[in-house]
Order: structure tokens, then C-alpha cells, then sequence
């Protein structure tokens, strides 16, 4: 799910979720859309959130090149990543994850320096042996 401050939309690919957010936050605005292929004009953009979902993506450049196009100038990602597993316990999920590609905020700026986007910040928090990696870009 990709949340937009400006628009103050939410841009998600199920139906399904979509349908729930509307009903759960009637005022807000939900589109249907993919993050490769974003429902939003050049530029538009001053916030871009992104919390544990660029894992998921078949093609994190193209995500990446996408929200750099409808970042306004000065616009930010915020991006909400999960970092390394602990010792010894793996991955149980039935879907298939790419974790390890942006388990940290260098990962993540190898990442998106194609898009032409630049890791401004980032932190790390750790909850119940998960480490939540949040880094903030701009373009």
C-alpha cells in the first residue's frame, strides 16, 4: 500500500483492502492501482509512504522510478523495510519475500540511486525480535 500526503490518497492493489479502508475511513480517498504503474500525475506528490510492502514487489526499481515521477520537488519517501531476521529463525511466510534487499538503509540507497532518489535518514527499531528499518528519501 502506497500512501500520498498531498492528494492525501492511498493507492493499493486489492480491491479487497480497498474496500475496507473505505468503509473503516470514509473521508479518505483509495484508488486502485499498481505502485509500477502509479494512477498519479508527474510531480503531484509531496509525501510518498511505503510501510512493509516494497518486499513484496516484483520489480522494486520500477516502484522506485515510479514514486520518483510523481515525487514533487523536495518530495519524500518514507519507507518502513524489515531488517535482518535473528539468528535462527526464518521465514515462515507463504508468499514470496525479498527482505534482504533492503534490510538496511545502504541496501536501500543502492536500491533507489537509479531512480534518482537519496537516502536523507533512517532508524532502526527492534519489537519482539522483528528490527523495523525506517529510511526517508528524497529526489
Amino acid at each position: 500500500m502506497l500512501a500520498f500526503a498531498h492528494q492525501k490518497a492511498t493507492v493499493d492493489i486489492s480491491a479487497g483492502m480497498l474496500e475496507v479502508a473505505r468503509r473503516e475511513l470514509p473521508a479518505g480517498e483509495f484508488i486502485e492501482g499498481r505502485a509500477e504503474q502509479l494512477p498519479v500525475r508527474d510531480g503531484a506528490i509531496d509525501l510518498v509512504t511505503c510501510a512493509t510492502a516494497l518486499h513484496l514487489m516484483a520489480d522494486p526499481g520500477l516502484v522506485f522510478g515510479e514514486i520518483a515521477r510523481v515525487l514533487a520537488p523536495r518530495g519524500r519517501l518514507v519507507l518502513a523495510t524489515f531488517g535482518p531476521s535473528p539468528a535462527g529463525s526464518g521465514s515462515n511466510r507463504p508468499y514470496r519475500t525479498n527482505h534482504a534487499a533492503f534490510q538496511t538503509a545502504d541496501l536501500v540507497a543502492a536500491a533507489s540511486a537509479p531512480a534518482g532518489l537519496a537516502v536523507i535518514r533512517s532508524a532502526a527499531a527492534r519489537d519482539e525480535g522483528e528490527t523495523c528499518v525506517l529510511t526517508e528519501l528524497t529526489g
